[in-house]
């Protein structure tokens, strides 16, 4: 006797109980596949029936020519905002610098003198910081939130000695925080003045050339002026 038919039995057998959990495992993918498709029509289902219960939401064709026409409107008004707005930051070091660090102290003792002899000009009184450290060099990392604090610096007090104002007590620029297309920078402004000059103060705020949000203001009378504390944020972009 042959070795096949020796082992006929015990071969058919194996094959069979082959067959068998070959066709189990096929089953049993055809269950699971099963079992995901019929999930994926049940919520399709629940979305067909919110649309039974509110026709008026339901995406038909007409629908879905109003949201295409207001998508492209909302991208066309975003895009007349995203350019017209261009208070860019006028610090920006060459892409090839090598040491930024040492590019942010040059601009900022030029710019820091430049605001110290305008306001001995303009007769304004200045805190001697001016919120900013003159020692010592930042890491390159710093240097880009340094450069548009400092921008924000000669924004702010471009309106201040525009407006005339008498004394700057105090002011501290925030850390800019990404909002949209720019940076918001906190501001925290206290000035002294007469009641018109702190009045002329907030109008040319409103119409700078630089973007302004006042966020809140205090006023205290101090003898014959105004003391106003003003929490301010400052909008501005980064070039590329």
């Amino acid at each position: 006797m042959n070795f096949l038919q020796k082992y006929s039995v015990f071969i058919s057998v194996f094959l069979t109980l082959g067959i068998i959990g070959g066709g189990l495992y096929v089953i049993q993918g055809l269950k699971e596949k099963s079992k995901s498709l019929s999930e994926e029509i049940e919520e399709k289902l629940k979305e067909v029936r919110k649309y039974e219960v509110s026709r008026e939401t339901a995406p038909t064709a007409t629908l879905l020519a109003k949201l295409s026409r207001e998508k492209v409107a909302l991208e066309a008004e975003y895009q007349g905002l995203e350019e017209g707005f261009k208070t860019y930051s006028k610090f920006v070091p060459n892409k090839d610098e090598k040491f930024p660090n040492l590019y942010f102290k040059e601009v900022l003792y030029i710019t820091l003198d430049d605001i110290i002899e305008r306001a001995k000009k303009n007769g304004t009184k200045i805190p001697s910081s001016l919120d900013f450290s003159e020692t010592g060099l930042p890491s390159d990392g710093e240097v880009p939130g340094l450069l548009l604090r400092l921008d924000m610096l000669e924004k702010i007090m471009n309106v201040i000695m525009e407006s005339k104002i008498s004394t700057v007590n105090s002011i501290t620029i925030g850390v800019p925080a990404p909002a949209a297309f720019y940076k918001e920078i906190p501001i925290d402004l206290t000035v002294t003045d007469t009641s018109f000059k702190v009045a002329k103060f907030l109008e040319a705020l409103g119409k700078s050339p630089s973007i302004f949000i006042l966020n809140s203001i205090a006023i205290t009378k101090k003898g014959k002026d105004l003391e106003a504390k003003l929490k301010i944020k400052g909008l501005v972009r980064e070039q590329k």
